[in-house]
Formats: C-alpha cells, sequence, structure tokens
C-alpha cells in the first residue's frame, strides 16, 4: 500500500509549474485564464485531474455554466485522468444529481462528489452507477474525521475515491486526494524565523517548494511507521 495519489490544485495560478514535473496536478475549470500558463508544462506532468471550479463558484459567486463544462469536457477530456461533475456545494443533492446525470447523457463520464450532510443512500447510489467518487466536506469543516469514517464504512473496499482539499487524511483508503496546501507551506517556509532562518532565505521560491513536494512524496511512508489508519465503524446489518 503506497498510500493515495496527491493531486496540487492551485498549480494553473503560479509561475512555479515547472517545480510539478512528474507530479499530478489537479486543474481548475474556473480558471480559464491559468488554463494558458499551464499549456507549455502540461506534458511534464506524472498526469493532470479536471475540477469543475465549484470551490471557486462558491467564494467567487459566479457560475458554472453547465454547457460550457460539458462541451470543454468532450473536446479536451482525453487530456485528464479524470473529471468532475459539476456541482454545487450548496445546491443540494438532487441539483448536483442532475447535473452529473446531464454529463453523462452528454457523453462525459465525470464522477460525482458525495458532500458531507447528504443523505448516506445517495453515497450508494454514486458507488452503484460510477466507476469513481468524490468526498467533500461541508463548510465549515466539523466532525470531518467521524464522517469520512462513516462513508468509508459503506463504500466498497477497493473502490476509488477521491477526497477534495484532504490532503490532511491520508490515512483513510483514499485512492487520490488534493490540496492547495502546498502554496501556504512554501509561503510559510519564506517567513521562518529563529535557527535554520538564514539557509531558508539563501533558497529560492522554488527550491522551497521542492522541500515542501519531498514531504508528500513522503508522507504515506511516514505515517505508515507513525501507524496511522483510520479507525472504520462496522455498520450494523439493516
Amino acid at each position: 500500500m503506497s498510500g493515495p495519489r496527491i493531486y496540487f490544485a492551485g498549480v494553473n495560478t503560479q509561475h512555479l509549474c515547472s517545480a510539478f514535473a512528474g507530479h499530478h496536478v489537479l486543474e481548475s475549470y474556473a480558471d480559464g485564464g491559468g488554463r494558458k500558463l499551464l499549456e507549455r508544462y502540461r506534458p511534464t506532468f506524472a498526469s493532470v485531474a479536471l475540477d469543475c471550479g465549484a470551490y471557486s463558484e462558491m467564494t467567487t459567486g459566479k457560475p458554472i455554466d453547465l454547457a460550457a463544462y460539458i462541451d470543454f469536457c468532450l473536446e479536451h477530456a482525453a487530456g485528464y485522468s479524470w473529471v468532475a461533475s459539476l456541482d454545487v456545494i450548496g445546491g443540494g443533492p438532487e441539483e448536483n444529481v442532475k447535473n452529473w446525470q446531464s454529463m453523462l447523457a452528454a457523453g462525459v463520464e465525470a464522477i460525482p462528489t458525495f458532500h458531507q450532510g447528504e443523505p448516506f443512500s445517495l453515497l450508494s447510489d454514486y458507488c452503484a452507477a460510477a466507476k469513481r467518487i468524490g468526498l467533500g466536506f461541508k463548510r465549515p469543516i466539523q466532525n470531518a474525521r467521524p464522517w469520512l469514517s462513516e462513508c468509508f464504512a459503506r463504500i466498497p473496499a477497493g473502490f476509488p475515491v477521491h477526497g477534495w482539499a484532504m490532503t490532511a487524511y491520508t490515512d483513510f483508503p483514499f485512492d487520490s486526494v488534493d490540496s492547495r496546501t502546498w502554496f501556504f507551506e512554501m509561503r510559510a517556509l519564506m517567513s521562518v524565523e529563529g535557527q535554520g532562518a538564514d539557509a531558508l532565505r539563501c533558497l529560492t521560491p522554488g527550491e522551497l517548494l521542492e522541500i515542501v513536494i519531498k514531504k508528500y512524496e513522503r508522507l504515506p511512508l511516514r505515517e505508515r511507521w507513525e501507524g496511522k489508519a483510520a479507525q472504520l465503524p462496522l455498520l450494523e446489518a439493516v
């Protein structure tokens, strides 16, 4: 067991794309401007997955057009390992299921996301009908680990699951996770004080980023050594 595949989110908003050569990158459809920056580097990544931009929609209030997103996926899906269904984080399960079914009907094999607070019957439906699913927290995040434990107790063993913004939960049996935490960790290294600060000040942002990326490369082995494992509850027979 090597741990989940880690996708670095937000790479297409930074001029440090070369540091992610050989790594997995999550691209956001909402960031059309950053996509142009990414073009030169796309062939250097191990793989790229496509996020629909739901979080950006929630934080900016700018809606994602479903028809335009479907057209983009139909044209470029072959360039991605997988694409996310268009979901609205605060929109409710009915809207999200409708969007997912519309994408499937159009010929886009998008992955649906099960959100915290939605009925677990929907999680079972997704697992029965999709080849991969995503899990997403409600904001602000609360009861994260109990909810993830409940989810994985219901998800068939070995079923591919992606954790949106969940690199802090790699001890759960995810197939993949993503986050933009790398950016804040790199920025934190720029402001370290005390012993070692002089050494870090001699490094460029790209070199500091290499240190952060090594953390994610080594994280699964470290967690196995520390004995971290999700405690998944057994479901009672119904």
